[in-house]
């Protein structure tokens, strides 16, 4: 659930009676499966490394509900996925 400078983390855990995974504190959308959350934040950590490419993610932060729209991130970084 990290974000910093060098590197993006990308989470899977359980949320919401599924799986869903967290970058800092955004929070997908809720997947049935454990590899069905896995698998889309592959693909999520993928697009991450094409910052010029416009992305649009459900998505849940903070500040309330469900939304769409592209996570800002300032440049293109190396990412993990966790779990």
């Amino acid at each position: 659930m990290a974000h910093n400078l060098n590197k993006i983390t990308y989470r899977v855990l359980r949320y919401d009676g599924g799986w869903a995974y967290r970058i800092d504190e955004m929070l997908s959308e809720t997947y049935d499966t454990y590899d069905a959350a896995r698998s889309a934040a592959d693909g999520a950590a993928k697009e991450q490394l094409s910052p010029r490419k416009a992305v649009v993610v459900p998505f849940k932060d903070r500040r309330g509900p469900w939304r769409r729209g592209r996570p800002v991130f300032r440049d293109a970084l190396p990412s993990e996925l966790d779990g």
